[in-house]
């Protein structure tokens, strides 16, 4: 089928919308008398509500216009299991497996299932072994218990009391979306559909609403503004609106009313979940799924400040939008308050790229001078200092995922990443010792590695056992649309990109693939073999096993007059003890807090003895604490890899 031309509109701006001045047009309060519906579909995890239908209802509301969330993705996850459920929503999406399971739903044409099991066989019998099935019942689900859903569904709720159901679609819950939109627009339609969310960025969205016609209008972009414009315009009976980032088809033609300018988060409400808990209440979400493991996600920023200057190569995130912008702290505050008096749930979980800088000091610090218990869970950069980590483990920060991908320096610069392996290691150790957990993982199959970076990555983490290990084994990357990695995929080292292997499984031939795919396969050059980390990822299954047992590493160090006693528990046995004394201690606390080179370690320890101390005398101190693995150097810096036992830092 071939692709029809597209209209695209475009409206130019920048900076963010105000007042009497957006180019979404004057708000005419039409859209009071419509009736919405909005969806979360499978694969959306359980134990958290969709942001983006909390934003959206919440926005909705402040228009008073009549809105009701469907979390039917809690639905399914009481029908096939909850643990089960939650299972499939973190499985690789290397195999879209969440995404296949619904795809015969969503769309005719596709190859069977068989063919799709005995593809990614391996892949799939590793995913089925942790949810205690076989095989078989991957089949039952896409065969038998995914129509039976889709059905009930259909018939439980009625769609045809809304004007326009939205549908929202983020990671692997597309073709769950495309399903339940395509049977409700067979049941009804004159009922007006719309999409968006960051399966419809870009191209992504402009293919899905050329071939699939039961998707009438998609936000490609921020919705904020652009939905409730739409209502209005749906409304008021105008069927063919020109709107910063609504998309939808006219005479056979795409028509973009562009990429509109970013909005203003100040006057961002915060979050309606209240269809969530009223359907977890209903369908009884079980203890297990509703205790600690709940969490209130929250939005403090959009974009990221770091890709705005470097973009990460393999990152496909903030298409729409790198400019970083980030909501008053106060503002923030104010709304985790408001969410935490209205649902009870003290752990809340930033949607950020990136942690803002400023927020070390306006909200962490603020939150920690309130004493509030809130548990806060934050994506940041790898660079934060020990006493900015401070601050947030003061402020309430349990969990963070600060972009460690590799603990080398040559491939992190490969990698754009503007961080070195001591810097990663740095915010390890100070992480651990102020006891926030991190997610972080190794991955390789960047052009121009070389095996001697991941023979000292090894040796880097057996050095530090004691602190968080990768939450697994090493992986390749991947090249995502709109990463560097895609859009400058020849420089950067990657040929004959074409989408990956499990989109024909999804999608018809009438869906253009090479446009709506998020990873490609390639060939790539002057990479590692994958053998090569097989002594890596040997190290960290036997890490992370360790990390989980009573016999978890450490690495530890006690301060006396003029000497420090290192207690070495690292290896398995009895744990041996260091003590040092006179310079030796000082060298080592000075590279304590961050590391050092031999200058300014000299004038640390000159200054903490009250004496001159001879730069070859640092040395040997290097020397002696390398050597016995007590710490790391790397070009000539140094840093202390113990943790103090000393609660004040």
């Amino acid at each position: 089928m071939a692709p029809t031309r597209l209209s695209i509109l475009e409206q130019p701006s920048t900076g963010c919308t105000t007042p009497g001045t957006s180019p979404y047009g004057p708000v005419s309060g039409a859209s009071k008398d419509l009736r919405i519906g909005l969806v979360n579909m499978p694969f959306s995890s359980s134990r958290r509500p969709s942001i983006q239908l909390g934003l959206l209802q919440a926005l909705l509301e402040q228009r008073d216009i009549e809105v009701t969330s469907h979390y039917l993705n809690l639905e399914f996850a009481a029908r096939v299991g909850w643990d089960v459920h939650d299972l499939l929503c973190v499985a690789t999406c290397a195999h879209l497996v969440g995404e296949w399971l619904f795809s015969g739903q969503a769309f005719d044409e596709l190859p069977p299932t068989a063919e799709y099991i005995e593809q990614f066989r391996q892949p799939l019998e590793r995913l089925c072994a942790t949810m205690n099935q076989d095989l078989d019942f991957l089949a039952r689900l896409r065969d038998e218990v995914v129509p039976a859903f889709i059905d009930e569904c259909l018939e439980r709720f009625d769609w045809g009391a809304y004007d326009v159901v939205g549908f929202t679609s983020v990671f692997q819950q597309h073709c769950a979306a495309l399903a339940m939109a395509r049977r409700i627009k067979e049941r009804h339609p004159a009922l007006t559909i719309v999409f968006g969310g960051c399966n419809l960025e870009g191209e992504m969205g402009l293919e899905f609403v050329r071939s699939v016609p039961f998707i009438d209008y998609a936000v490609i972009g921020e919705g904020d503004e652009a939905f409730p414009a739409l209502l209005d315009r749906l409304a008021e009976g105008e069927r063919s609106p020109t709107i910063p980032n609504v998309a939808y088809c006219h005479d056979g033609e795409v028509v973009f009313g562009g990429s509109g300018p970013r909005v203003s988060l100040e006057a961002s409400p915060a979050p309606n979940y209240d269809d969530f808990f009223t359907t977890a209440l209903d369908l009884e979400l079980p203890a297990r799924v509703r205790g600690q493991d709940m969490l209130l996600p929250f939005e403090s920023a959009r974009g990221c400040w770091w890709g705005a200057k470097h973009h990460c190569t393999f990152c496909s995130m903030n298409k729409a939008q790198m400019d970083y912008y980030a909501k008053p702290a106060r503002e923030t505050l104010a709304q985790l308050d408001e969410l935490v008096d209205r649902y009870g749930i003290y752990t809340l979980g930033a949607t950020d790229n990136i942690l803002a800088p400023h927020y070390v000091d306006e909200l962490f610090e603020v939150v920690a001078e309130q004493r509030k218990d809130y548990r806060l869970v934050y994506e940041v950069k790898a660079n934060l200092t020990q006493a900015q980590l401070r601050s947030l483990s003061r402020g309430g920060v349990v969990w963070m995922q600060p972009g460690i991908e590799s603990l080398n320096t040559h491939v992190l610069a490969l990698m754009d990443k503007g961080a070195t392996g001591l810097i990663n290691v740095r915010m390890m150790k100070w992480a651990r010792y102020y006891g926030i957990s991190i997610g972080w993982h190794v991955l390789r199959g960047f052009p121009g590695e070389r095996v001697e970076d991941y023979e000292d990555q090894l040796v880097t983490m057996r050095l530090i056992g004691h602190l968080e290990p990768p939450s697994t084994t090493s992986f390749p990357i991947r090249v995502e649309k709109f990463s560097p990695n895609y859009t400058r995929s020849k420089e950067m080292g990657f040929e004959n990109l074409r989408p990956g292997a499990p989109y024909r499984f999804l999608y018809p031939p009438s869906v253009a693939a090479e446009e709506v795919a998020l990873f490609f396969d390639c060939e790539s050059h002057d990479t590692v073999s994958p053998s090569v980390l097989d002594p890596t990822d040997a190290y960290i299954r036997e890490w992370i096993e360790r990390w989980h047992s009573d016999d978890r590493p450490y690495l530890v160090y006690r301060r006396g007059p003029d000497r420090l006693l290192i207690i070495d528990g690292r290896g398995r046995g009895k744990p041996r003890q260091h003590q040092v004394e006179g310079v030796d201690a000082a060298v080592y606390e000075a590279c304590n807090v961050t590391y050092r080179n031999v200058s300014s370690t000299t004038k640390a320890v000159e200054q903490a003895l009250g004496q001159p101390v001879e730069s070859a005398r640092i040395q040997a101190a290097f020397d002696l604490f390398t050597a016995a693995g007590l710490m790391m150097h790397e070009r000539g810096k140094y840093l202390s890899l113990a943790l103090p036992t000393n609660p004040n830092w």
